[in-house]
């Protein structure tokens, strides 16, 4: 299945692997928890540190 979303925190639940896209270009993709926890290129570290902390949901 394909799941296309701009909610953050919601892929990282329904997700097992990830593709970030950066002006329609793949620029990481992985396994959710890979990504999540370290992400390696900059836009998806900017992503992820702009999404409202899932800690507090």
């Amino acid at each position: 299945m394909v799941f296309i979303s701009h909610d953050i925190q919601t892929v990282r639940y329904v997700s097992d692997r990830i593709c970030v896209m950066y002006f329609g270009q793949i620029v990481e993709e992985g396994p959710a928890a890979q990504v999540f926890d370290n992400p390696s290129n900059d836009y998806t570290k900017k992503l992820l540190g702009a999404a409202p902390s899932l800690l507090h949901t």
